[in-house]
Order: structure tokens, then sequence, then C-alpha cells
């Protein structure tokens, strides 16, 4: 059995405290059949509150923009700190953009019930990650945690801004960062209507990027993973220079990809998608024109080349095309 140490990190007033005292600290012991019924998935990710009187916040969806929450400091809490570099806040966004170059990282989405009545209701994610690959899973009869088996794991919530600043403002918020030995539970099977009238938590995965799932004896699944899209882009002249490779899919997930130098004047690149096959188009930055390619798939797991060339010198940057080979 896994013995557990519950924390109750109390990040803002009144609001987080469900949110915060259903996180554990796992001690590793070994899965025994069954547990793994407790992995849960979901599709989309998003916060929003009820039960809070005037501080609710509507649903606000952030499947395709939860990165943003991160690494834009003026999302976070204290935009200020978030801004500076001697801040534990600021080490965070840093140590996550370090993760998505060279570690691993997930997403999971807590539903939660709190007050004495269970009558405040609020939806809130949980971002976690390793700067290496030591992300790992631990399967218990409680749930599924994620740790990192170097004891460097880090995680932070993004939620309803409205409760934790006592106002009306939608907007999520990115809050509650830590780090060290410690790890927490991204999966959790009970429903609603098995949790005790004063609160609880629904844990359910987005995804997770993983080299170590330690699937249970007999597990027959898989947990929601990410697909990297890679490639290598070359500008028509070699000595225009490529700042930004940007992703578009079908699915409207889009973001930056992670570039590094090929040695010969381009760019490798590579990005992570959560779906398994989601068509997806480029937009090459060389120098400070822009460059369209067409949509492919990535069904066949393809590591696409591509030159970008102007097909009509002085014309709209449209006519800047990338051709994949």
């Amino acid at each position: 059995m896994k013995r557990l140490i519950k924390v109750n990190r109390l990040i803002t007033l009144g609001f987080a405290i469900s949110l915060i005292s259903s996180l554990y600290i796992a001690v590793p012991s070994s899965a025994a059949p069954g547990y793994a019924d407790d992995y849960q998935s979901i599709q989309s990710i998003g916060t929003g509150t009820s039960g809070y009187g005037d501080n609710n916040c509507s649903p606000t969806d952030i499947s395709k923009t939860w990165q943003k929450y991160i690494t834009d400091p003026s999302t976070w809490r204290n935009p200020d700190d978030a801004s500076n570099p001697s801040s534990s806040n600021y080490q965070a966004k840093v140590s996550f953009e370090t993760a998505l170059n060279s570690g691993r990282w997930g997403v999971s989405q807590y539903n939660s019930l709190d007050g004495s009545d269970g009558s405040g209701y609020h939806k809130g994610v949980a971002v976690f990650w390793t700067e290496d690959t030591s992300l790992s899973l631990n399967w218990a009869e409680e749930g599924v945690f994620a740790a990192s088996t170097t004891n460097d794991f880090h995680y932070l919530f993004i939620a309803c801004r409205g409760p934790i600043l006592g106002n009306q403002n939608p907007e999520p918020i990115t809050t509650g960062y830590n780090s060290g030995n410690v790890s927490i539970m991204i999966s959790y099977d009970k429903p609603f209507s098995s949790l005790p009238a004063t609160g609880g938590s629904v844990i359910s995965n987005y995804f997770i990027r993983t080299d170590y799932p330690n699937y249970p004896s007999g597990y027959t699944g898989s947990v929601a993973t990410l697909l990297p899209i890679t490639g290598n882009v070359q500008c028509a002249n070699s000595a225009n220079i490529i700042s930004a490779v940007h992703i578009d899919t079908q699915s409207g997930v889009d973001g930056n990809a992670i570039l590094t130098n090929d040695g010969m004047g381009g760019k490798d690149y590579r990005y992570y998608l959560s779906g398994q096959d989601d068509p997806y188009s480029i937009v090459v930055t060389c120098d400070e024109d822009q460059f369209y390619g067409p949509t492919v798939s990535t069904s066949l797991y393809s590591n696409y080349y591509w030159v970008c060339t102007h097909t009509t010198p002085g014309q709209s940057p449209n006519l800047n095309v990338c051709a994949a080979s």
C-alpha cells in the first residue's frame, strides 16, 4: 500500500484550499493489479467557478492556450514578480521553457468541490514538468501520481482569477508554483457522486510526456501522450536568419516550435501535439519575411524538409512559400 502525506499548501484565501489539499506527496511503492483503472483522460481543459457569489468566473477553455499562462508574465498572479529574474516565479517560467526544450511535462484538469456543504465548484489546471527526462508515474490505489526520479519536480496551477483576487475578472491566472522532492496526483477516478459533501476533486489527465509510465502489471491501455512534429527548414537565401517556425494545426492548436541549428544555415524544429493525427502547416520567419507551407499530415510521423523561397519577389508576403520534400 502506498503511504500518503497530505499537503496543505494554501495559495489563496478560501478558494484554492480544496485544490491544494487534494495534492499529495507520494511515497513510492509497487502498484497492485486493478490500479490501472485509476487513470482517466480528458479531451479539453479549462477554468471556471460557481458558488462564489459575485466572484464567480464563467468557464474558459484553455486547451489551446495553456502554455501562455506560464511563459507570459502578465498572466501570473503577480506580473511584476514573474518578470523579476530573482523571483521564484520567474525561475519557474525559465524552468518550464527548459523542460519544453529538453525535459518532460504534462497537464491535468482538476474539477473540485469545496465549502462546508460542497456548494463551491471550481475548475483548475495543473501543469507539471521536469527539466530532464526524469518525469515518471506512480500508480496507487488512490490514483496516478507524477514525480521525478531525481527529486527535481515542478508544478503550478492555472485557475480562475476572480475568487483569487476577489473580483469578477474571468481570466485565468497562474499561481501556486512548487518544486523539489514533491509529486502531484494527475488522475483520480472517483466521480462527484462518491465525494463527501465537504468537498474533494475529480482529476483527469490531458496529456503527459514521460519515458517512465511504469504501467502496472496487466495494464493494456496507455496514457495520453504527445506526438512530436519534427523537420528541417532552409531559406533559399542562406544569409537570411530563421527566427521562428510557427505551427498551425487543423484542430486549432498553434505555437512556435523549438529550434536548433542544423550546421548548414537552416534550423531543425520540434513541436508536440496531444493528437495522434493532426494535420498541420508551418509559417517560417526568415529575417522579416514570412513564408507559408501547405498542410501536411502527421499520421505517418513524417520528418519534413522545407525550402522557403520568394515566388514573386516584391509582392505580397502570402506569395512567399515553403515547399516540402
